[in-house]
């Protein structure tokens, strides 16, 4: 029975990643917290530190412990409770909330912010998206909303 959830959850990333593509939206390996009806997510490469942020932030309302939705609405973006589930097990809430703020997390000896570029941004950001399809159309259309 774990197998046919296991299935069933990458089947579902799999779905997801593909049409959110016409709905102006994504997948990113994110943990996604609410605080103050803000949502702030919290990228990096497995072992960062995604779900060691949600455990430091009891005071906070979970969207994602491991992979957020983010999708555009109009002029803004907005973060969506998804089913998936990492280390910790827990599901987020089935709600959405405006994009606050994204930070990218690496594993480092010492806690610190550093504000970095638009390019380094992107290419972070990037390399965390899911998106399942060698399709040259459907690549084309992430970006366009089409």
């Amino acid at each position: 029975q774990v197998k046919i959830l296991q299935n069933f959850d990458a089947f579902l990333r799999i779905f997801f990643s593909l049409i959110l593509v016409k709905k102006n939206g994504f997948l990113l390996h994110a943990s996604s917290l609410i605080k103050n009806n803000k949502a702030f997510v919290f990228t990096g490469k497995s072992n960062a530190g995604k779900s060691t942020i949600v455990k430091l932030s009891p005071e906070c309302t979970l969207l994602s412990e491991e992979i957020s939705l983010i999708k555009q609405v109009g002029n803004r973006f907005c973060v969506y409770g998804t089913p998936f589930f990492g280390e910790l097990g827990i599901c987020g809430i089935n709600k959405k909330e405006e994009l606050c703020k994204i930070f990218v997390l690496q594993k480092a000896k010492q806690n610190f912010l550093k504000k970095i570029n638009d390019k380094e941004s992107i290419e972070k950001l990037m390399s965390n998206i899911l998106f399942f399809s060698n399709n040259a159309l459907i690549k084309k259309n992430l970006f366009n909303g089409k």
